[in-house]
């Protein structure tokens, strides 16, 4: 219903991007859902969610930054018309916000460890970067803010990651081969943006991760 209503709310709401991230957000409760157990969905799940509906509406609300003279144009309406001269702060308070719901997140699921923070910590940085990105509204920058959310959600997510792979695997053989497939991937990606290489190309390489790294070393940049 979510997803289906959300194309139309552009033309009679100020804040689709709300909507959007609602739409995205079911992801949270649907998990949590089709796990086997208690049917009543757990406090830390509603957190959850709403972190997903605050960080889609911020990033979303740096897409919108990019056509907003021609949305005032066409009278389709955003959070970033909305916002006005406040976007900057009001974007920075939705980034402090998300990663204050994750940060409680982290003490409901008791022990959050040191790999959870520092992944929250590195998307604080990368959210302050994203506001420096968009402050002067060029729309250039806030779509490379906008793209910048792949890292965001990338710290999150390896915070996590590291998280349970700690506890599981200690300091074993797997959990250096892990981290090292984990960090060729970044390597490859890195390797690509340096050379130039096709962008569809070094997609599909980055993730056979060491074996990538020669591969990219020889690609051709691709063309202009």
């Amino acid at each position: 219903f979510l997803i289906v209503l959300y194309p139309f709310t552009k033309r009679f709401l100020h804040m689709p991007q709300v909507v959007l991230g609602m739409a995205f957000a079911m992801s949270v409760p649907m998990a949590f859902v089709a796990v086997p157990g208690d049917p009543e969905l757990p406090p830390v799940a509603w957190i959850l969610y709403l972190a997903v509906v605050l960080w889609a509406t911020c990033y979303d609300t740096m897409y919108a930054l990019v056509d907003r003279n021609d949305d005032m144009q066409v009278g389709v309406k955003s959070t970033a018309i909305l916002f006005g001269d406040l976007f900057r702060v009001l974007l920075g308070i939705l980034h402090i916000l998300v990663l204050f719901a994750l940060v409680i997140v982290g003490d409901l699921l008791k022990p959050a460890t040191l790999p959870y923070y520092a992944g929250l910590s590195v998307a604080a940085v990368l959210a302050g970067y994203q506001l420096f990105l968009v402050h002067d509204r060029d729309p250039k920058n806030c779509f490379k803010a906008f793209q910048n959310n792949h890292w965001y959600g990338a710290a999150i997510f390896l915070g996590i990651l590291y998280h349970y792979l700690i506890p599981a695997l200690g300091y074993s053989v797997e959990f250096v081969l892990i981290s090292i497939y984990i960090g060729s991937i970044f390597l490859a990606y890195l390797l690509a943006r340096i050379k130039h290489a096709d962008r569809p190309l070094w997609r599909a390489l980055s993730f056979l991760g060491p074996v990538a790294i020669p591969l990219i070393l020889f690609a051709r940049p691709k063309r202009a």
